[in-house]
Order: C-alpha cells, then sequence, then structure tokens
C-alpha cells in the first residue's frame, strides 16, 4: 500500500518526500509534521472564528476555518446576529407603522371635527335661508294676500312655499300662513 499523493498536492514538498514508502497513519502525521518544521505549513489564512491559521486541506479547494467547531461556533453565531438584525428591523417597522396609525388617526380625527362643524355651519344657514323666504311669505300675506290666493304655479309665490316646505316640514308655510291669520285658499303648486 503506497501513499496516497493526492493529499500532498499543494503543500511544499519535493518528489523524494512524497515518494516515501508505505505509512502509517501515524508516521503520515509525523511525516507531515517534519515538513512542516522543514518547509513551513502552508497557510492559505485566517480564521475567522478563533484567529488561528488554517491549513490548505490535502484535497478541494483552500478551507476557510481551522476546524469543524470554528466553523460552527462562526455559522451559529452569525445566525444569532441575522436574528437581531431581523428583529431589530422589525420593531422598527412596528414603530414606524404605529406612528403612521397615530397620524392616520390624527387626520381622521381633524377630517371628522371639520366635516361635523360645516354640518352645524350648513344646517344654520338652512335655518336662516328658510327664516328669509318665511318673511318674504308673510310680507307677502301683509301687503296683499290676494297674491297668495291667486299665485301661478310655478310662479314666485309657489316657489316660496315650496322651498319652505322643503327646508323645514311638509306643510311648514300653510301653518305659518294659518297662525298669523291668513284665511284664503291656499295656492296649488
Amino acid at each position: 500500500m503506497g501513499i496516497d499523493i493526492r493529499k500532498f498536492i499543494g503543500t511544499r514538498m519535493t518528489p523524494a518526500d512524497i515518494g516515501r514508502a508505505e505509512h502509517s497513519r501515524r508516521q503520515e502525521a509525523r511525516i507531515r509534521q517534519d515538513l512542516d518544521e522543514r518547509y513551513g505549513p502552508v497557510i492559505t489564512g485566517v480564521c475567522p472564528e478563533c484567529g488561528g491559521p488554517v491549513r490548505k486541506p490535502a484535497r478541494g479547494p483552500a478551507a476557510r476555518f481551522c476546524s469543524r467547531s470554528c466553523k460552527t461556533a462562526y455559522n451559529r453565531r452569525q445566525a444569532q446576529r441575522e436574528a437581531a438584525r431581523l428583529a431589530a428591523r422589525s420593531q422598527s417597522t412596528a414603530a414606524m407603522l404605529q406612528e403612521r396609525g397615530e397620524s392616520y388617526r390624527a387626520r381622521a380625527r381633524t377630517i371628522r371635527d371639520e366635516s361635523s362643524r360645516l354640518r352645524q355651519e350648513a344646517s344654520g344657514m338652512r335655518a336662516a335661508t328658510r327664516t328669509s323666504l318665511m318673511c318674504q311669505l308673510l310680507t307677502i300675506m301683509r301687503a296683499d294676500p290676494s297674491m297668495i290666493r291667486d299665485a301661478a304655479p310655478g310662479g314666485h309665490v309657489c316657489t316660496l312655499i315650496a322651498r319652505i316646505d322643503l327646508l323645514g316640514e311638509p306643510g311648514d308655510a300653510e301653518r305659518m300662513l294659518r297662525h298669523q291669520g291668513y284665511t284664503l285658499r291656499m295656492p296649488v303648486a
């Protein structure tokens, strides 16, 4: 059984060193140690976990870690960092969404308050318009009651009566006129 030459590829060895006779594992380890002492170890980098030297493996690409335990510890630490980063990002996103929610609620309150104020203002305007129309109709009744009795459909008096009823309750114009003493017939709209 000869020495497996493939595990010495990439090392600083002479063909004479590789061509030795059969060796046990112990002997191969001793040979490797002798070669490291003679030529220096083939170091491809520094372990990112422990800072120790990383040897070039017998075959395959250059290793990144000096041992499996360092690789496992590094991967575990990286996973913890990633989890912490994701947790921080989710917390900042939650805070941002909460802030936006508060902003939307504040805007909704402002819009609701403004809408309520505008509804009250519109209600006051309708009441003022209705009162003004009733005053016009009352003035017409006091000046000449026959103008109400003989009012043409679609004319000014009928329009006044229709708008008073529209802004209040149906029959408001007639009740107001009857209350003020009007006894003639009401015009047909």
